[in-house]
């Protein structure tokens, strides 16, 4: 268990990225966090600043396969590790943000934006189905 596990929600700022670091594979998610409040009219705006995350997801196997449902602009909710990371501005200053550590496992995808899913045929060897074979909808 990590001494400084934190629970971020937001919306993913960039495509996911994958890698091979060795055995391991690992998703980069770019997680941007806004506060928001409720007017009296019932209206969320936007209330401060936004916060950008560094999310490493790491796994094993196609353990992160899962995650290719990802886009940009999904709301996200991941739990992990906090950890402080440097960085290069666009300035060419170094800057100090924070990244987060997680397994795939502790992302969820929050619902409130989805409109549409469509699920594939399960396969019986490893539960995950074949690309354009019996599609249903949910």
């Amino acid at each position: 268990m990590a001494n400084q596990e934190v629970k971020l929600t937001g919306n993913i700022g960039q495509d996911l990225v994958f890698k091979q670091q060795g055995d391991r594979s690992l998703a980069e998610i770019s997680l941007v966090c806004e506060e928001y409040k409720q007017t009296d009219e019932g209206v969320q705006v936007r209330e401060g600043t936004q916060n950008w995350y560094n999310v490493t997801v790491w796994g094993k196997g196609d353990s992160l396969a899962p995650l290719n449902v990802l886009q940009k602009g999904m709301r996200i909710q991941v739990s992990g590790a906090l950890r402080p990371s440097l960085f290069q501005k666009d300035d060419g200053t170094v800057g100090l943000g924070l990244a987060v550590n997680c397994q795939a496992g502790d992302v969820l995808i929050k619902m409130n934006r989805i409109d549409h899913v469509v699920m594939r045929k399960r396969d019986d060897q490893n539960g995950f189905g074949q690309q354009g074979q019996g599609n249903y909808e949910a």
